[in-house]
């Protein structure tokens, strides 16, 4: 009864990347950058936005990584912790 349309979106990681308006391309750039602002020197590709799409890896971020994606996605830690586990139950079924 409470629930409204946007609690029935199925949201996926492509989904959180789609409403930015990002290209995989520009995600990974923007990722990058600002992993590397955090003292990380992980780089991040267009694959590796593919694959975490996809499910063929699962991303894995410290939690100073992991506020910095959901700030870029404008998404909540929720909605980035299902869409993450969308995408592996995707790739496993």
């Amino acid at each position: 009864m409470g629930e409204n349309h946007q609690d029935r979106e199925l949201v996926t990681f492509m989904t959180l990347r789609s409403r930015t308006g990002l290209t995989q391309e520009d995600l990974a750039a923007q990722l990058s950058r600002e992993f590397k602002s955090l003292g990380s020197y992980r780089k991040v590709t267009k694959k590796s936005i593919s694959d975490w799409e996809t499910g063929r890896h699962k991303p894995r971020f410290t939690p100073e990584e992991t506020l910095a994606v959901c700030t870029i996605l404008g998404c909540s830690l929720d909605e980035l912790a299902k869409a993450s586990q969308l995408a592996i139950s995707a790739a496993v079924a």
